[in-house]
């Protein structure tokens, strides 16, 4: 008798079980349906229906880190800054070693202003991953912006050294001339402000950096025609 009611009870258990694995197997597949249906919307740049998806995956799955990242970068794509960060934050409380939600929160960083939090996010995922291209270039870009310019020269220089193409990356030219400039290298300096000029000739700041480093070695007549290029681009009268 005894035996029978603990088998019986272990098959009510294995019964419960299966109902629950049922209902999580339903619930993860519900929310990956929400999540690859708000990729669709964001990839369509329709970012309000892809919020909407991101969120009914969240409730959905309360603790996975990836919708939150995903709205975050639909928030950001809708300059909601704010709500950006907050589900940046969350990426990175669900799944600390979330490269990409550092980068994509370092991104917004930037965008308000904030360079040294860039900077320290930039700075993480590097930790997380020290060869990926685009994490050491941002942080090379934000490591210029707090004057720390010998780790934005080697970030610079790891990404011109193992970039396939230099298509997205050619700001290293631009703020690897102003740090020749800072270091008294003037040559140098118009050397690489001229690689970016030569790429993106409405660049009005570069042509004022590379005045500067013309006048820096009294070649006046190109210190002028930058500078009256500067002005042009720039609108300043």
């Amino acid at each position: 008798m005894i035996k029978r009611i603990g088998l019986a009870v272990f098959a009510a258990v294995l019964i419960i079980t299966a109902i629950l694995n049922a209902d999580e197997i339903d619930m993860l597949r519900k929310s990956s349906a929400a999540l690859n249906e708000g990729r669709a919307h964001a990839d369509s740049a329709d970012y309000e229906k892809a919020i909407n998806s991101f969120t009914k995956a969240n409730l959905l799955r309360p603790d996975w880190h990836e919708p939150f990242y995903h709205r975050g970068r639909a928030y950001f794509k809708l300059n909601d800054y704010e709500k950006a960060l907050e589900d940046f934050n969350k990426a990175i409380i669900f799944k600390e070693d979330y490269e990409l939600a550092y980068i994509a929160r370092g991104i917004v960083f930037m965008h308000e202003g904030r360079f040294d939090r860039a900077l320290a996010d930039y700075h993480s995922a590097c930790e997380l991953d020290s060869t990926n291209l685009q994490s050491r270039y941002n942080r090379g870009i934000a490591a210029f912006l707090n004057k720390h310019f010998d780790l934005a020269l080697e970030d610079f220089n790891y990404v011109e050294q193992n970039a396939d193409t230099l298509e997205n990356y050619y700001q290293i030219y631009k703020y690897r001339g102003r740090i020749d400039y800072s270091k008294g290298e003037f040559k140098e300096s118009i050397e690489q402000l001229s690689k970016f000029i030569n790429k993106f000739p409405d660049d009005a700041e570069s042509y004022l950096w590379r005045s500067e480093a013309y006048q820096a070695i009294t070649e006046f007549e190109k210190a002028l025609e930058d500078s009256d290029k500067y002005l042009e681009l720039s609108g300043t009268d």
